[in-house]
This record gives C-alpha cells, sequence and structure tokens, in this order.
C-alpha cells in the first residue's frame, strides 16, 4: 500500500506539472517507476539496485539507455519544474516577502579512473574538498536554490565543467532562468560567488546581493584605497554594536561605501562575541542593500544555511553523487530526476 501511495503521489505530481508534455508515453513510464526508485531506503547509485527499487521488471541496459538515449525531452522538463518550484514559492508566501535565491556549490567525489581506463567518467575534475583540505577527484555541481518565509526548494543544478564555462557564468545562467515580479530579491552567497561581475548584474536586474566577503577585498574609504582587513583592525578599539541573530551574538562595525571598482553598499565586520579578538575570528559580509540594518542583514545571510543543508540531506538520504553512470549527458539527466 505504502508503494501504491508513493506511485500515485509522482503521478500526480507529474500530471500537475505536465511532464508529458516532454516526455512521450512510452519513456513516461520509466520517468514515473525510476522516480520511485530514486526515493526508496537503503538505496545507492547502482542501476541494478535503482532498477530494483522502482519495481519496474525490465532489462539493466533499459535503465542505462533510459538516462542516455531515452527520446525525452530533458530541457523542456527542467522548465516546467522550475515554473512549477516558482509557483509554489509564491503560494506559500505573500507578495511582500522577499523572494530569496541562493547559490553554492558542492562536490560528489567519484573514483579516479585507471590510466588505461578507456571511458573514465566525463566531466570530472580535481576540486578543492575543504573537509578533507585537498584537491579530490570529483565532479562539482552548482547549486541555485529560491524560497521564502524559511522554506526553500532547488531550483538549478548544473555540473561545473572547467573547460566549458565559469562558476560565475553559470550562476548567472540560472538567475537568468528566473522570471521578474514585484517582489524584492535578495541573492545569498559565499565569498566565492562574491565578483564584482556578479554583483553588478544582479543589480541590473533590480535585485540586491549579500554575500560573504574577503579580507583582502579593497574599500574606498574617503577615496583611499584600503583593505578590508585594515579597516576592520583600525576600527576593534572603537565602540561596535552588538547584534543577536538566532543564539548568536556579534559585535559589528559597519562601513556604508565603495568597493574598489565603484560597486556602492555596506560592509559589516563581524566577530562573535564569546570570541578573542584576532583577524581569524573576524567575518565580513557585504549587502548592495544600504537601508538595511545589521541586524537584517545578517538574518536574511543566516538563510543560505538551508543549501548546506539541502547538499547533505540529497546525499545522505537520496545518495546525490553516488550515481555510476559515465556519461556527463546521462549524469545530468539522472541529477534533474532526483
Amino acid at each position: 500500500m505504502f508503494t501504491v501511495a508513493q506511485s500515485s503521489s509522482i503521478d500526480n505530481f507529474l500530471n500537475h506539472v505536465n511532464v508529458s508534455l516532454h516526455v512521450p508515453k512510452p519513456a513516461y513510464r520509466h520517468f514515473s517507476h525510476l522516480l520511485q526508485g530514486m526515493i526508496q531506503e537503503r538505496r545507492n547509485g547502482s542501476m541494478t539496485v535503482l532498477r530494483n527499487s522502482s519495481f519496474w521488471h525490465r532489462h539493466l541496459t533499459s535503465v542505462t539507455r533510459f538516462f542516455q538515449y531515452g527520446q525525452w525531452n530533458d530541457q523542456g522538463v527542467q522548465r516546467k519544474l522550475q515554473r512549477s518550484i516558482y509557483q509554489q514559492v509564491q503560494q506559500m508566501s505573500s507578495s511582500e516577502d522577499p523572494l530569496i535565491v541562493i547559490i553554492d556549490d558542492s562536490i560528489c567525489p567519484k573514483t579516479k579512473p585507471s590510466s588505461q581506463a578507456l571511458e573514465p567518467t566525463e566531466g570530472a575534475s580535481y576540486p578543492f574538498d575543504h573537509k578533507q583540505g585537498k584537491p579530490i577527484y570529483a565532479h562539482q555541481w552548482v547549486t541555485t536554490m529560491i524560497g521564502a518565509r524559511g522554506s526553500f526548494l532547488p531550483f538549478a543544478m548544473t555540473p561545473y565543467v572547467k573547460e566549458e564555462y565559469s562558476k560565475l557564468d553559470m550562476a548567472q545562467h540560472h538567475m537568468d532562468q528566473i522570471p521578474d515580479g514585484t517582489r524584492d530579491v535578495y541573492v545569498l552567497t559565499d565569498s566565492w560567488y562574491a565578483a564584482t561581475s556578479l554583483m553588478a548584474y544582479i543589480q541590473e536586474r533590480g535585485w540586491h546581493f549579500i554575500g560573504g566577503l574577503k579580507s583582502n577585498r579593497v574599500l574606498l574609504n574617503d577615496r583611499v584605497s584600503q583593505p578590508v582587513r585594515e579597516w576592520a583592525q583600525q576600527k576593534e578599539d572603537q565602540t561596535s554594536c552588538i547584534v543577536t541573530v538566532g543564539d548568536a551574538s556579534y559585535y559589528v562595525h559597519r562601513y556604508d561605501g565603495a568597493l574598489k571598482g565603484g560597486l556602492k553598499g555596506t560592509v559589516l565586520a563581524c566577530r562573535p562575541t564569546n570570541t578573542a579578538a584576532s583577524e581569524s575570528s573576524v567575518r565580513y559580509f557585504f549587502c548592495t542593500d544600504s537601508s538595511l540594518t545589521a541586524q537584517k542583514i545578517l538574518h536574511f545571510y543566516a538563510e543560505r544555511w538551508n543549501i548546506e543543508t539541502f547538499f547533505q540531506e540529497t546525499k545522505d538520504k537520496l545518495h546525490m553523487g553516488d550515481y555510476r553512470l559515465r556519461s556527463l549527458f546521462a549524469i545530468k539527466r539522472y541529477m534533474l530526476m532526483l
């Protein structure tokens, strides 16, 4: 009964977003059954286990061929899903709530191929893994989530292929797919994505940027160029405000002005109140909406943690990254269904 209920829910969802327009009937049956298999417990990335979990008694090659050669329009399906996700976010919040866009990337480790491998996994490279403190062989997925009122949904996931495009280009492409609306929009990123070009694009859309800032970014303070860490050190002995976000409190210094390059906004230097003063204990943030208070900026930025929990849960529960496919085209389709 549980499996029948799951199958019914999946079909109802696929009908709701009108996936059948882009997935012909034979491929639709594969689509529905494989989705059911993907949400089963005790599953790994094996195509054999996926077939068995989906209760779709077809030969294993039919599963792998579905991802690689199946006659269905994956780009059309993605557009339908994105439209549905955007509508859900609109419906679960009021028109006065700002739309939050979160951008980040995550790596999915893969087995390093032998030097004699004839068909190594496509699209894999050696991104730096912060957990292991070294580059590892993996796929890197640039991901965008959208949401409001603390509820967020994945909007786009694209594998980073260094030879084809930059992560900043991919982030911008994801945002290109978000419709214009009447709400305020805040884009949240870590310091890696706080590039002048990306922030300028966000401002051109009429949106706002809130993100981490590296300590070597330069402020134009009274027309004098100064790294943000030097500015913060000069402020350390001056009176700061205390801002509480959640269960944590921070000493905060604020600068309203421009970064080198002319981008105007607000810079915050934040240190936890329970931490001794040191260069490593200070974190920096930049916001292009200078009308916000320091507390509001940090409150918005705290929402960025939702994408970290998304990565963790999809890896733990849906085995994101455990796929055993070699073709990048097939992998993209697998991740779209996931």
